[in-house]
């Protein structure tokens, strides 16, 4: 995996805000050879934009009592280099508890999937014209750590399903996730899209006409030792063709993840 790393010229950079000392320690019990920054008192994070200036707020979200030793915390942040050292991504996320794994991130900077996704212990599909199947990055959850949902869809020859923008009294193509503030960002969809124009009809319709996969990122937002959780995707669609369209459909995704201690 380094030496893929090497030629992705990705540049791995841990940055502490705490001791020079404490951060020797670290990477000696830990058997890190790369070099790493220390930034004591974030000035260079507060450089980068990076300090976290909303703490306080976080950490009453988190039912945690603010300290000194939170201030200067900085958002967890991915910087993904190319060869001639230029910034290509920025993978910021929206406070200090949430992390990537390192899988994710190797797929980020060698643009194909590493991970093995793994099919949960039950993959409810619809029925044509439209089939799901679910799968996820890992079958546990560690806490706050993003694990990802992926949604394969297949799409039969000659229909489509809607997606936004979308005139009022059809349903588009969604996923909502179950707890709702366990999701990271927005679904992930794909981008090619086509537009229909359907005789009779004045409206536009955005709509995919083959298959596609979705993506939801989320964490598991327990702590350590609350023991198994569960999180849930309704997913909701109408398909079409040229001539008719089925009812809308809600279908529910259920996955049941055991916790996975941090080493």
């Amino acid at each position: 995996m380094a030496d893929q790393l090497d030629r992705a010229g990705v540049v791995l950079v841990s940055i502490s805000y705490d001791s020079l000392e404490v951060l020797r320690e670290f990477a000696a019990s830990h058997h890190i050879t790369f070099r790493m920054l220390g930034d004591v008192g974030s000035r260079n994070l507060e450089r980068l934009g990076l300090v976290d200036h909303e703490i306080a707020a976080h950490q009453a979200e988190f039912g945690i009592a603010l300290t000194d030793r939170h201030l200067g915390v900085a958002y967890p942040s991915v910087f993904l280099l190319d060869p001639d050292g230029l910034v290509t991504q920025k993978r910021i996320q929206r406070n200090y508890r949430l992390r990537e794994t390192g899988a994710t991130l190797v797929e980020a900077a060698l643009g194909r999937r590493e991970l093995g996704v793994e099919r949960s212990a039950s993959t409810p599909t619809s029925g044509p014209p439209v089939q799901i199947d679910v799968g996820l990055d890992h079958p546990y959850y560690r806490p706050f750590q993003i694990n990802r949902m992926h949604f394969d869809v297949r799409i039969a020859p000659g229909f489509h399903i809607y997606t936004e923008p979308i005139p009022p009294g059809y349903q588009s193509f969604s996923i909502d996730l179950e707890p709702a503030e366990w999701a990271v960002s927005a679904p992930q969809l794909p981008s090619d899209t086509k537009v229909l124009r359907l005789e009779g009809l004045s409206d536009e319709f955005v709509v995919f006409q083959t298959g596609f996969a979705a993506t939801v990122p989320f964490a598991v937002l327990m702590r350590s030792g609350s023991g198994d959780a569960d999180v849930t995707a309704t997913v909701r669609y109408q398909a079409c063709n040229d001539s008719e369209c089925f009812p809308p459909v809600v279908k529910k995704f259920s996955v049941h993840l055991p916790e996975e201690t941090l080493n």
